[in-house]
C-alpha cells in the first residue's frame, strides 16, 4: 500500500465513507455519513477533503437539524455534488431529500418533498443538467414516537426530475406489489428514461 489512514470525527460514534472522488488537483473528496451521539442527537452527511497522501484538509457535516441519511450521490459534469436520501427535517418518519453542494461541502440548495415518506436511493444527470432521481415511498409502515420506522408492509416506485437549479419538473409513483422500489436510473441515446429495481 502507498499509504493507509484511520479517521474519525470527534464527539461522533461512527463514521462512515460511502464513495471518494479525486478532484482536479488530485485531493480525494470523501463523502459519507456520521452517526448519533449524545452530545450531537441526529445523523448528518459527512464530507471530508483530503490530499492524494490522505493528509486531511478539511472536514464537515452538512445537513439539517434533524436525521439526514444518504443513498446515493454523484459528481455533477460542473464539479458539484448531488446527494440523495433521507431526511426527517420537519417530518416525524423519513422523507426523500435532495441536496446539492460544492466541492468544498457548501450547500447550494436543498430539495425536501413535504407530505410524503420514503426515500431516494439513486441518481443520475441528464444530458441537459437535469438530474432524475429514484427510490421509493412507504404506502403503509409501522414507526415510533422517536420516528423511527420498525417495519415497512407496503411501498412503491417513485421518480423525480429537477432542474440544474433546483426546480422539480416533475414526479411519479407507481405501485405493481407489495413492497416495489427503484434503484437505479440512466438516460438513453434517445433522451428517455430507463429505470429498474
Amino acid at each position: 500500500f502507498p499509504f493507509q489512514r484511520i479517521y474519525y470525527n470527534q464527539d461522533y460514534q461512527q463514521t462512515r465513507v460511502k464513495s471518494l472522488f479525486f478532484n482536479q488537483n488530485s485531493d480525494m473528496n470523501f463523502i459519507g455519513s456520521i452517526s448519533k451521539t449524545a452530545d450531537n442527537n441526529n445523523t448528518d452527511v459527512w464530507m471530508m477533503l483530503a490530499t492524494f497522501h490522505g493528509t486531511p484538509l478539511w472536514s464537515k457535516a452538512i445537513g439539517t437539524t434533524a436525521n439526514d441519511d444518504i443513498k446515493g450521490l454523484r459528481r455533477m459534469n460542473d464539479g458539484n455534488y448531488i446527494l440523495a436520501g433521507t431526511t426527517q427535517y420537519q417530518s416525524k418518519y423519513d422523507a426523500p431529500w435532495l441536496d446539492k453542494i460544492d466541492a468544498n461541502g457548501n450547500a447550494i440548495w436543498s430539495i425536501k418533498l413535504s407530505g410524503i415518506n420514503g426515500s431516494l436511493t439513486q441518481l443520475a444527470e441528464l444530458d441537459n443538467g437535469d438530474i432524475a432521481a429514484v427510490g421509493l415511498l412507504y404506502l403503509k409502515f409501522k414507526g415510533d414516537d422517536k420516528g423511527n420506522i420498525e417495519d415497512v408492509y407496503q411501498t412503491c416506485n417513485f421518480i423525480m426530475r429537477v432542474d440544474k437549479d433546483d426546480k422539480l419538473l416533475w414526479q411519479r409513483s407507481f405501485f405493481h406489489s407489495d413492497k416495489d422500489r427503484l434503484s437505479k436510473v440512466q438516460q438513453l441515446t434517445d433522451g428517455n428514461l430507463l429505470c429498474f429495481g
